[in-house]
């Protein structure tokens, strides 16, 4: 069993609906690369750095194209449009890890494991996550106290 629960069945047609804009059980490359130039802005906005592949001073001089249709013609295993059924075995094989990852989705698994822990494991664990939040809020009204005394 892999150490994540990879891509349903669903996620992967999701995906797949996601990037084909028209329609067409094909996924061409000006639909890809516009996906993930709308992606990228949505990420990462104020514009192109030099080191980003679709900066315009990283085009290629005798192609005429830049680095993220390379990229993406790598990615594909070629340059032409792509069938669903040949996207959707690449993606597979991709092994993408799911969103997903939860096996138990009522929660007993995790709440049986709770419940043999010990008390001393348990509080040790709350302290770890509300612990500094709980000396921050102590801190301040020790400061408030001994500032009104003062």
């Amino acid at each position: 069993m892999p150490a994540f629960i990879p891509l349903s069945e669903k996620e992967r047609n999701d995906f797949y609906n996601d990037l084909d804009a028209d329609q067409d059980d094909k996924i061409a490359f000006k639909e890809l690369e516009a996906r993930l130039i709308e992606v990228y802005e949505e990420l990462s906005p104020g514009g192109a750095e030099k080191y980003h592949l679709h900066h315009p001073e990283r085009k290629d001089a005798e192609k005429g194209q830049n680095g993220m249709h390379d990229f993406l013609a790598e990615l594909l295993q070629g340059d032409e449009d792509v069938p669903k059924d040949v996207f959707m075995k690449r993606v597979e094989e991709w092994n993408i890890p799911s969103q997903d990852q939860s096996d138990d989705k009522d929660g007993k698994e995790a709440a049986e494991y709770v419940s043999k822990m010990s008390m001393r494991r348990r509080i040790k664990a709350w302290w770890s996550v509300e612990g500094p939040k709980v000396a921050f809020i102590v801190c301040v009204i020790a400061l408030q106290i001994a500032f009104g005394l003062w």
